[in-house]
């Protein structure tokens, strides 16, 4: 477990939230990691969420050469497969967990602070260019794992893609008043480079003070922290 800065390490200790990411396609998560993760959340916090990012799959999928159609079909495909694993590996963790703890694109789009926080991201990029461009680096860094060959990814492709981060944001930036909880710890098994600066540097206000970071590899399950 590594806070990413000392904020995150202070936010990490007051137990209160955690919001875990958890990707489509991506073979890290398996119904055993997933238990693992969501007992560890359930005996280390007072709460913690499921992110899953379903829907906005489909931008990848279509910047790596995927037809809207077939783009929204994979996704939607992957989905189910990937929410049927967390329902159980809930279900493992605890009789009480099910998948109201599971936050997706279609859920957050009915939250009202979610979109007060996403219009703010859209703003900030169509008016930063330094976030701007940091944004479609970090797009083209999750294209990397989607494409042979990375090279053909033009800026069109770029900006097409770039939903899919710009709509992970607001999670990133201030979960906890999207679930309406004191503070939160987002949590995964790495950190984007653009996420480690705008963590350490908070002068631009994008970053909610009671927000964090924990890169989580191997979560370490123990009696949970009063």
């Amino acid at each position: 477990m590594k806070p990413i800065s000392n904020i995150c390490a202070s936010l990490y200790e007051a137990r209160d939230h955690a919001m875990i990411g958890v990707s489509p396609f991506n073979s890290y998560f398996s119904e055993g990691r997933l238990a693992d993760l969501f007992s560890w959340a359930n005996q280390h916090f007072n709460s913690f969420h499921v992110f899953v990012p379903d829907e906005a799959t489909r931008y990848t999928l279509e910047a790596a050469g995927y037809s809207r159609a077939r783009a929204r079909k994979k996704a939607r495909r992957q989905a189910n497969y990937l929410l049927n694993k967390i329902k159980r590996a809930l279900l493992k963790t605890s009789p009480r967990l099910d998948q109201s703890f599971v936050l997706t694109n279609g859920v957050l789009r009915k939250n009202n602070r979610y979109n007060v926080l996403l219009a703010r991201v859209e703003q900030r990029f169509a008016t930063d260019e330094v976030f701007r461009q940091q944004c479609l680096e970090c797009t083209r860094w999750v294209l990397e794992n989607q494409v042979e060959a990375i090279d053909t990814i033009d800026e069109a492709a770029l900006l097409h893609a770039v939903r899919y981060f710009l709509e992970e944001l607001p999670l990133f930036m201030d979960s906890a008043s999207i679930v309406q909880t004191r503070t939160s710890v987002f949590c995964y098994h790495q950190c984007p480079a653009i996420l480690q600066g705008l963590y350490e540097d908070r002068s631009d206000g994008l970053m909610d003070e009671q927000q964090g970071f924990l890169v989580v590899n191997r979560p370490m399950l123990a009696t949970k922290v009063a």
